[in-house]
């Protein structure tokens, strides 16, 4: 799953992330997310200014554990929100992104060994 135009995780930005902060630091950052996304999708519930913040967010940390599209989708809705367009369905669309997203980190993480 290394070609990120179509995959959900980027195993080579990983495998070169480990290279520079081990690979414990790798698995450190890939728990964290994978235990914060969870209350991102309750907080961003609360309103567009909290989805505007917890989209902004998602964004940032998505693409620092290899979840790219996870994270420009993050980065669409966030700009969706700041324009005054954000529907639902944009929701819903990183909501699932999200879950299938988590369970592909999740996949690679148990893979590891970490």
């Amino acid at each position: 799953m290394s070609d990120i135009g179509d995959t959900l995780l980027d195993e080579a930005f990983l495998e070169a992330l480990a290279v520079d902060i081990g690979a414990d630091g790798v698995a450190e950052a890939a728990r964290i997310f994978l235990d914060d996304a969870p209350a991102r999708v309750l907080r961003w519930r609360q309103g567009e200014t909290a989805l505007r913040r917890e989209a902004h967010a998602l964004a940032g940390s998505a693409r620092a554990v290899g979840l790219s599209r996870l994270g420009e989708a993050a980065s669409t809705v966030q700009r969706a929100v700041e324009a005054g367009a954000a529907g639902p369905d944009a929701t819903r669309r990183l909501e699932t992104l999200l879950a299938e997203s988590t369970t592909a980190l999740e996949v690679w993480l148990a893979a590891q060994r970490l």
